[in-house]
């Protein structure tokens, strides 16, 4: 296992991912060594799952991985953190495109996820519509750092069906733990779908943070 994060190479040629915006410690507890937790092509992303780049795992296996980080996370005491992300007005995309279409738009949150953020994060679809970002060795900061980054970037690409271009955003809810202060993962799960829902019933392409007791929308706002 490699001692730093691997990031993935845009287009431009330069290194794309956590570390492009105040560092990759801004985005990880402490700012240490990667942690020793597979890959995606350790993973098995990089055959049939994956016949795509950035092709998102499916719900049983990223419920099994947000499981099995949390349970590495309590026993070193490391942060976890997860964003739980949906399209804004999906279904009304669903309803109004072909299946290739909803493809193409899976496909484009699949593939600015997997440019933006390491190796060893790991996206899964969940629920209607849903994904699942689970952020190892990450503290809520760097998680807000990611879902800014998700928000901003899914906002500008170019996303046509047929000759029509949409204009398409993510509402994203992030929540976080540190050593055991969550004892179980599914209450994370669902703090971050929480925030999710609090980010959709506002209108959409906005994020949510659970802190605890309560919820702090649109840090920059």
């Amino acid at each position: 296992m490699n001692s730093r994060p691997a990031f993935r190479r845009s287009s431009s040629g330069g290194e794309s991912g956590r570390g492009t915006e105040g560092g990759a410690g801004a985005a990880r507890a402490g700012g240490g060594p990667a942690p020793a937790t597979p890959g995606r092509a350790a993973l098995g992303r990089s055959a049939s799952a994956s016949a795509a780049v950035g092709s998102p795992f499916s719900q049983a296996q990223i419920l099994h991985l947000m499981k099995s980080e949390f349970g590495r996370a309590r026993r070193l005491g490391h942060a976890l953190a997860c964003i739980v992300l949906r399209v804004d007005d999906a279904a009304a995309h669903a309803e109004s495109a072909a299946v290739s279409e909803r493809h193409r738009l899976r496909d484009a949150v699949a593939r600015l996820v997997d440019e933006r953020t390491r190796d060893y994060d790991h996206l899964g679809l969940i629920g209607d519509e849903g994904y699942l970002l689970v952020l190892p060795h990450t503290d809520l900061d760097g998680a807000v750092v990611v879902a800014e980054r998700l928000q901003r970037d899914f906002a500008a690409l170019e996303l046509r069906g047929g000759a029509e271009q949409r204009v398409v955003t993510l509402s994203l809810g992030v929540a976080a733990t540190a050593a055991s202060d969550t004892l179980f993962f599914d209450t994370l799960l669902a703090q971050a779908e929480h925030a999710r829902d609090r980010a959709t019933a506002a209108g959409g392409d906005r994020i949510e943070i659970f802190r605890r007791d309560k919820f702090i929308a649109d840090p920059e706002a």
